[in-house]
């Protein structure tokens, strides 16, 4: 699913309307707009797309939230995106902008166990802001431990309202099929045991032969039949039969049938999206799952779109 698509982006440079009359008649000259839009193709370039949407797609696909905020790389001019660890975030609101606002738990250096010498070079890697609200949180823990980041630099996407993992629900269902797995299994088995009944003639509730004899012709017979594990010898009196230990039934391949769709039902797929005869079928597979995806990339795009301006000023 996260790499359903493949990555590929456009530039598109366009007039921002705004009220102010002054600034709606400023014109941009040729060589200006020249330089604007070689920046906007090396910024975009810089994002990677090609490798961190389907990383930040197979994160939130796993996690059920991705929690992100990017900074400006000066002297390569590129925008980077920190991931952020999902224990240590939370949501707070939400901008005019479509993104979160997000709050980090700065418990999270201290849950590290570094040494203040490894942990002074490990917070070097991560965006000025943060080093400022971490130094915040050393002096009163209690205040500033949870602290909100700018939402112009950090956002979330969450999979559903909770941001709760797709294995979260169909875990139950990958329980239950292997379950029922394991049943058919011993069920398939048993088809391939045979029960041996060797019955002794009697008359009018007499017996015709003695219990030694009995036993001597139940040793013989079993060495011929019982000699293996898919057969049975049970001698008793009156005539001799071969039966199944278990019936062939439909039912039990229905069930485990039934309980492998409902993986895929509770993850909100279409269990024959790989297995379907249907070219048709497939195609609308797609079509589904291309859509379900490009409405989380969107929001990634907005995220994105915020920060280069706002960092970049493009204007």
């Amino acid at each position: 699913m996260a790499n359903i698509f493949t990555w590929q982006y456009k530039v598109t440079p366009h007039k921002v309307f705004t009220k102010s009359k002054a600034k709606a008649k400023k014109k941009i000259a040729a060589q200006d707009f020249g330089i604007l839009y070689g920046q906007m193709l090396e910024i975009v370039d810089g994002l990677s797309i090609e490798t961190i949407f389907p990383q930040l797609l197979t994160r939130l696909f796993i996690t059920g939230a991705t929690y992100m905020c990017t900074y400006l790389n000066e002297d390569s001019m590129t925008i980077n995106t920190f991931l952020l660890p999902e224990k240590y975030c939370r949501t707070v609101g939400q901008t005019q902008y479509g993104t979160y606002i997000i709050q980090f738990d700065y418990t999270y250096f201290t849950d590290l166990g570094y040494t203040e010498e490894k942990l002074n070079a490990f917070l070097k890697s991560w965006p000025k802001e943060m080093q400022k609200q971490y130094r915040k949180y050393t002096k009163d823990q209690t205040v500033w431990r949870w602290q909100a980041l700018d939402p112009s630099y950090a956002s979330a996407v969450l999979l559903n309202e909770k941001g709760i993992p797709t294995l979260f629900y169909i875990y139950g269902g990958i329980l239950d099929y292997e379950k029922y797995q394991d049943n058919e299994l011993e069920r398939s088995d048993n088809l391939l045991r045979y029960l041996v009944v060797h019955t002794i003639p009697h008359y009018e509730d007499q017996l015709i032969f003695e219990v030694d004899e009995v036993k001597a012709l139940h040793r013989s017979l079993k060495k011929i039949v019982d000699n293996g594990d898919k057969a049975r010898l049970i001698t008793t009196y009156g005539d001799v039969h071969v039966d199944k230990i278990s019936d062939d039934d439909d039912s039990a391949t229905q069930v485990l049938a039934n309980a492998y769709k409902a993986i895929f039902n509770n993850a909100g797929f279409n269990a024959s999206i790989f297995t379907s005869d249907s070219v048709t079928a497939l195609k609308m597979a797609l079509v589904r799952d291309r859509s379900f995806v490009w409405k989380i990339v969107q929001q990634y795009l907005n995220f994105y779109n915020l920060s280069i301006n706002n960092f970049i000023e493009f204007k």
